[in-house]
C-alpha cells in the first residue's frame, strides 16, 4: 500500500521550531549583521567600525516597504492577510527576476515601480534607472537575508511528535 502523509507547518512546534509569525518577527527584530564574506550572521556585529555596502537596517526598511505593500485593506494588495516571511521573500524575488529581465510583463512592471517609489529614500541612484538597479540589488540581498534567518531558526537538534511517520515507517503494511 501506497501511502502519502501530509504535514502542516504546526507539526515542528514539538520540535522547538517557530510558527511563521515568528520567523516573519525575527525578520524584522532580532540582531543580525553580514560577516566580512556578506553572509547574514545572526547577532550584533562585534567589529563595529565594519562599513557593509548593505547593512541589515536598509534591507528590513526595504522589506517594510514591501510589507506595507502588501498589508491586508492596502489598496495595491498583492496577496490576501498579513505579509508573511514567505510572501516576502517571493515579492523579493519577484524584484530580482523583473531587474535580470526575466519577467517581462506588465504585472511585475507595475509593483515594481511601486516599490521603487516607496523605497526611494533608502535606494543610492539619482536617476530612476540607477534607483531601480539599486532596488533589484537590494531585493537580492533581502532574499539572502530571509533565507539566512529562516535557516538559522529552522535548525532543532530533537525531533519530537513525529511518531506517527516513525509508526507508519516502520508497519509492514505500508
Amino acid at each position: 500500500m501506497k501511502l502519502i502523509v501530509f504535514l502542516g507547518a504546526g507539526a515542528s512546534v514539538p520540535s522547538g521550531l517557530p510558527m511563521v509569525d515568528k520567523l516573519t518577527r525575527l525578520i524584522f527584530h532580532d540582531p543580525y549583521h553580514r560577516d566580512r564574506e556578506g553572509n547574514f550572521i545572526s547577532g550584533r556585529n562585534p567589529d563595529s567600525t565594519s562599513r557593509q555596502t548593505y547593512p541589515t537596517p536598509i534591507v528590513r526598511a526595504l522589506l517594510r516597504c514591501i510589507s506595507k505593500y502588501d498589508e491586508r485593506g492596502s489598496k495595491n494588495a498583492v496577496y490576501r492577510g498579513a505579509p508573511t516571511y514567505e510572501d516576502l521573500f517571493s515579492l523579493c524575488e519577484a524584484i530580482k527576476l523583473w531587474h535580470l529581465g526575466l519577467a517581462d510583463n506588465s504585472i511585475p512592471t507595475s509593483f515594481v515601480e511601486s516599490i521603487e517609489r516607496a523605497a526611494r529614500p533608502i535606494l543610492k541612484g539619482r536617476s530612476l534607472k540607477a534607483r531601480i538597479q539599486d532596488l533589484g540589488s537590494l531585493a537580492t540581498e533581502a532574499s539572502r537575508f530571509i533565507e539566512a534567518v529562516v535557516v538559522g531558526a529552522l535548525q532543532s537538534h530533537s525531533v519530537a511528535g513525529l511518531e506517527l511517520i516513525l509508526e507508519l515507517v516502520e508497519s509492514p503494511t505500508i
